[in-house]
């Protein structure tokens, strides 16, 4: 998420949102709690721990079927061949390949 973001949406409701978004840009970047780059920060995590305003949905909940199932999708897209990684905006959808090995190596 780019760091604009979170003054603007997730952190709106802090006064000193600067300092805030520094503190939590900073944990989501630490090597030595997120060993892997892209892994996920659960909703509760999100919430309690770095104070972020998101809503956490219920396992019936539709908006949450439809996530889940996207991410799923995605998933099984990127784990099947060539795409590495989707990046996405409201208007269009770009897939980055994975690099193809060299012939005969």
């Amino acid at each position: 998420m780019p760091e604009s973001c979170y003054p603007k949406y997730m952190l709106k409701s802090y006064k000193d949102k600067r300092k805030r978004v520094n503190k939590v840009v900073r944990e989501l970047s630490s090597v030595e709690r997120f060993k892997v780059h892209g892994r996920e920060v659960n909703g509760n995590t999100a919430k309690g721990e770095f104070g972020l305003n998101v809503k956490l949905l219920g396992l019936n909940d539709p908006h949450w079927k439809l996530i889940w199932e996207y991410y799923n999708r995605a998933s099984i897209a990127c784990g099947r061949g060539s795409v590495e990684k989707f990046f996405e905006s409201e208007h269009e959808m770009l897939i980055a390949q994975k690099p193809q090995a060299p012939e005969g190596g």
